[in-house]
């Protein structure tokens, strides 16, 4: 039995959903394999998940494919045992791609937990 569902940012189609569908097929499988991880533990950690030191509520899913590294960035919540994926990015000498994706994340969370936005569920 699942501990956690999956969440995606925004109704229906999203530009989350849209950067998830434009992985390579083995990014998208390794990232598939992580998220079914995730939903039947627990208690989240490293290697697959760390929270982002300096954006408060906002956690990265960790995954490398092919020499890039993937950071899909989200928060728990809306609702108890969901995680939402906030925003997709990739990560080079500690430097995100796109730059802006920690401040995007931050706003999309406040966006829900305040109602302006809805979410839709993920299921790899």
């Amino acid at each position: 039995m699942d501990e956690w569902s999956f969440k995606i940012y925004g109704t229906n189609e999203s530009d989350v959903d849209a950067w998830i569908e434009g992985l390579s097929p083995k990014a998208m499988a390794r990232m598939d394999v992580i998220i079914n991880h995730l939903r039947v533990t627990r208690v989240w950690g490293r290697p697959y998940i760390a929270a982002l030191k300096i954006h408060s509520g906002i956690y990265e899913i960790i995954f490398t494919v092919q020499n890039i590294q993937y950071r899909p960035l989200g928060c728990y919540g809306p609702n108890d045992k969901e995680f939402t994926i906030l925003t997709g990015a990739t990560e080079k000498g500690n430097k995100f791609n796109p730059l802006n994706a920690p401040l995007k994340a931050e706003k999309r969370r406040k966006d829900i937990f305040q109602g302006r936005e809805g979410v839709h569920d993920h299921n790899p």
